[in-house]
């Protein structure tokens, strides 16, 4: 199948960590067929990401299914959302979802080829849904069109401006380049659809590993991100440790996130969308993972440090698991074992150990 001239309809509302995923399948595309249009569907909060991805010509905006609105509102938004994809005049929708609702609206829109995942009536390209690697998983979306040439790792290029704003901040908080800087991001599994805090590192552990590299290394600086994802370990960790080479940056949008990954010489946290956009930048990163499995997830150049303890119980959130309610209270992912033994066998000197092998601090 030829794709040259093509409009192409992407549909992924959320999270960051998977449209981060997905960037492969983008460039994949592009670097095949460099004349295809390619439109993203996305939400408000991850619009930022897709703004970084420069393969993307068109950004559409759709909110609904995390608003708190009745449901003759969220029926309205997808209305004007289908009135979009009907002016759009789109060739192919590829739908990044298990679920049928943008089928449905690929189909109702009259675009010719709608692919995606499962057996549903409304498609009519159909790929198998399976727990490889998650890119992996959006890059075989794109068997019908036999490209020869595939985009393996995902890549994000902050911007020269948001560069030069975030080497502002750090220089404002007595960050200079011939210091050795470390982001670190403690919080982050929530999500306006679900939260996840499970995988967040114990804050025992965190405290513990910056006063061993701090009492190892003056010229470290650590930059502490907190962000809309959650703030509350970011902020004990600034107030507990209390040293003016612990410095906390609030406010930063997801481009600025991006800039200091960027001029970061690692970046540490757990498997949430703030580690996976660091990624991206082409910065090696040190993850940690529990509840998710790092074989589905983690950062697969081998640059990146991954910390993982396979106990029992675990991987326990998986594409199965997260179908079945009785898993989550509410919207919180739920550890049945009650005590998240994965995350908090995660000691200090691992931590200590995958930074030495990524710098030396000695």
């Amino acid at each position: 199948m030829n794709l040259i001239k093509n409009k192409i309809l992407v549909a992924r509302l959320c999270c960051i960590g998977d449209i981060v995923q997905s960037i492969p399948m983008i460039k994949t595309i592009k670097k095949n067929e460099p004349s295809a249009e390619i439109t993203f569907v996305i939400t408000n909060w991850c619009k930022q990401v897709v703004e970084m991805i420069p393969e993307i010509d068109n950004v559409v905006i759709f909110d609904a299914p995390y608003q708190r609105i009745n449901i003759l509102k969220k029926l309205y938004h997808s209305f004007i959302l289908w009135t979009t994809f009907i002016n759009g005049n789109y060739d192919i929708g590829i739908n990044l979802h298990r679920s049928n609702f943008f089928a449905i609206l690929f189909f109702f829109s009259r675009i010719k080829t709608r692919i995606g995942f499962g057996d549903s009536r409304f498609l009519n390209k159909k790929i198998t849904y399976n727990n490889t690697h998650e890119s992996k998983k959006f890059l075989s979306l794109l068997q019908p069109f036999q490209y020869k040439t595939i985009v393996q790792f995902p890549k994000i290029t902050p911007s020269l401006d948001d560069i030069k704003t975030v080497q502002k901040i750090l220089l404002y908080n007595g960050i200079n380049q011939n210091n050795i800087v470390i982001s670190l991001f403690a919080d982050g599994g929530k999500n306006p659809g679900q939260t996840m805090e499970i995988r967040q590192l114990n804050i025992k552990t965190y405290i513990q590993f910056i006063k061993n590299i701090l009492d190892k290394n003056n010229n470290i600086r650590l930059a502490l991100i907190n962000s809309k994802e959650g703030n509350e370990k970011t902020l004990e960790i600034h107030k507990t440790i209390n040293d003016n080479r612990v410095v906390l940056l609030s406010n930063l949008n997801l481009k600025q996130i991006a800039a200091l990954s960027y001029l970061s010489q690692t970046v540490i946290g757990g498997d949430t969308g703030i580690l996976h956009l660091a990624s991206a930048t082409g910065t090696p990163v040190i993850m940690f993972f529990g509840p998710s499995d790092p074989n589905q997830w983690a950062p697969i150049e081998q640059k990146h440090k991954i910390i993982f303890h396979k106990i029992e119980c675990n991987p326990c959130y998986t594409s199965e698991s997260v179908q079945d309610k009785s898993n989550f209270n509410g919207n919180t992912f739920l550890c049945k074992q009650k005590n998240v033994l994965c995350m908090n066998m995660i000691t200090a000197e691992e931590i200590e150990d995958k930074l030495q092998e990524i710098i030396n601090i000695y």
